[in-house]
């Protein structure tokens, strides 16, 4: 396994998770999260939401990149892998969002949206990763 690129790769993709969630939920998703703001913890301020999401988004990309970088040593690494990867991470981390649906009182539309744009998400990620991850050179 070659160390340095894995470090790079963890980073490169926490850069990508931390854009695209930024991005997303700053953005593209407040007028969902306004509608039902009355359900969502209240903004006191604190980092207390920070945290979890920090937590929640380095728990996505540390086993992303381990897994990958297994998958590399034994097929190489490029672009079409990655893309490949990521489509299959992607619904493995959100197909759950099915489960929270039928529980919780969430909007059909939201989990809808969640879904699309955490598979978008894995799939940016693992384009990430068949770019920067290299397995190393036999010695």
């Amino acid at each position: 396994m070659n160390l340095k690129r894995l470090l790079l790769s963890v980073l490169a993709v926490l850069l990508v998770i931390f854009v695209l969630d930024f991005y997303v939920h700053h953005s593209l998703l407040r007028a969902d999260y306004d509608a039902i703001r009355s359900q969502l913890r209240p903004r006191d301020g604190s980092r207390f939401g920070q945290n979890w999401f920090f937590l929640s988004e380095l728990l996505l990309a540390l086993p992303m990149v381990a897994l990958y970088a297994r998958l590399a040593m034994q097929h190489g690494s490029s672009w079409s892998l990655g893309l490949r990867y990521g489509f299959v991470i992607g619904l493995l981390a959100y197909g759950q969002l099915a489960f929270q649906y039928a529980m919780m009182p969430l909007p059909l539309l939201l989990c809808a949206k969640w879904f699309g744009y955490g598979v978008a998400k894995c799939i940016a990620c693992g384009l990430v990763l068949g770019w920067v991850y290299k397995p190393a050179s036999p010695q």
